[in-house]
């Protein structure tokens, strides 16, 4: 048999993509996302002026829909050290989008009310409540809310506008109430009897 010859090619490619899709690119594939939430959690910088965690902040929430409480974990803390509530409401209202309250903790929203006061993050908190499909998730948190806010020492600068709104929003609630869960049934009936009987819920 006679001898073979084997040649081998050796080719360069160059893969030009627009910078808009630089994070697209970065994060590709089935563990992009992820990954991206872990170079978001690696954010340490105390200011919002570093373009390139600007773009992966804008990138990730893009994204939200793949794990919306994720996302609003990741990027409400980066809000919080970077002193941005704008950044917290625009990222409470993507993610809020039919997971309402379930997407951050009581214990982080009371943070941004006491780090941003009330008047800087309602329209977020307002956001949260209409996305949430379910009535007990609404009407406990403000009750939690107001709790919280009446065990705030007297003269505190955030507790009578906190317990003014809790209680505002308290009645919007119950005049936009869902269809009860079979779980809610015993919730809303202990609310009618505070109030005076099942017309109370009617009247709402």
């Amino acid at each position: 048999m006679g001898s073979s010859l084997d040649r081998w090619y050796h080719r360069t490619v160059l893969v030009i993509w627009p910078s808009s899709s630089n994070y697209n690119m970065l994060y590709s594939g089935d563990e992009g996302f992820t990954q991206a939430l872990k170079d978001l959690q690696g954010i340490t910088s105390h200011e919002g002026s570093n373009n390139d965690e600007i773009e992966l902040i804008d990138f990730v929430l893009s994204k939200a829909d793949k794990d919306p409480a994720a996302v609003a974990q990741a990027v409400t803390r980066v809000a919080l050290q970077w002193n941005d509530a704008p950044l917290w409401n625009n990222t409470v209202k993507t993610c809020c989008v039919h997971k309402g309250l379930a997407i951050l903790s009581e214990d982080r929203i009371r943070s941004a009310v006491d780090h941003f006061g009330l008047e800087a993050v309602k329209s977020g908190l307002e956001d949260m409540l209409a996305n949430d499909p379910h009535n007990a998730p609404r009407l406990e948190f403000l009750r939690h809310l107001e709790e919280w806010a009446a065990a705030m020492p007297d003269g505190a600068p955030q507790k009578s506008a906190v317990q003014q709104w809790a209680t505002e929003n308290t009645l919007k609630v119950l005049k936009t109430l869902r269809k009860p869960q079979s779980a809610e049934k015993q919730l809303l009936i202990s609310i009618a009897n505070a109030n005076g009987g099942i017309d109370y819920l009617k009247d709402q």
